[in-house]
């Protein structure tokens, strides 16, 4: 989900089939200090009858190797991402295992989710995020536009506290991926190029996905909206 960011552009991939609720109303950014991608091969689903949530144990060797992963990055959330959608979220406070070595690897309470989580564990990348950028209550305009391939897209109007905010995080994390979250859903991770100077921020919702998928995040955004006093 890598890609540049050059300019004011977030590229927004909507997967087929997770659908968005009315509560995920949480809009944030943050830098993405490493991404840690499992072997094929090296999850082994487990069972647990008194849990909903799917669980693996990795292999010695991939235990071993997510261990040094975690060990670079003990005070950041961890986001267990497949595809677009978040399905794990783990503070630094929170516990990682279960008894008995096992993995969560998901803690959403959508069906849907559960079902990604384990029809392909190995396809599962965990993010190391740091310090959030909240633009929730920083929204002030909303417009539907056109991104630059012709594909539906919306300009974000951001308040001067999140456009100077933005521009300080862009210009300390110059080089590294920033992602971009709305609740379980990773917008976009792009690599920032430049530091973004700016108060508007266009979401190229693409192309090629279902529309009402489509629309239902571009409605979640418009509705985070809070024009200026």
């Amino acid at each position: 989900m890598t890609k540049t960011l050059a300019t004011a552009v977030l590229f927004v991939f909507v997967a087929l089939g997770a659908r968005a609720q009315p509560d995920d109303t949480a809009l944030t950014m943050a830098p993405v200090d490493e991404v840690f991608s499992f072997m094929g091969g090296q999850l082994k689903l487990v069972t647990d009858d008194s849990s909903p949530y799917p669980a693996a144990l990795p292999s010695p060797g991939e235990a071993a190797r997510f261990e040094k992963f975690l060990e670079v990055h003990p005070d950041d959330t961890l986001l267990f991402v497949r595809g677009d959608r978040i399905l794990r979220r783990v503070t630094p406070r929170d516990d990682l295992y279960r008894l008995g070595g096992a993995l969560p690897l998901s803690d959403s309470s959508r069906e849907s989710d559960r079902a990604l989580a384990s029809e392909a564990p190995d396809r599962i990348e965990v993010y190391a995020i740091s310090a959030r950028l909240t633009l929730t209550d920083q929204i002030t305009g909303f417009e539907e536009t056109t991104g630059d391939a012709g594909t539906p897209a919306v300009v974000l109007s951001l308040s001067p506290a999140a456009s100077a905010a933005l521009k300080e995080m862009t210009t300390r994390h110059q080089g590294q991926q920033v992602a971009t979250i709305l609740d379980r859903w990773l917008l976009s991770s792009p690599l920032v190029e430049q530091p973004l100077d700016t108060d508007r921020l266009v979401i190229d919702v693409g192309g090629q996905q279902d529309p009402s998928t489509r629309t239902e995040i571009m409605n979640i955004l418009k509705s985070l909206v809070r024009p200026p006093e």
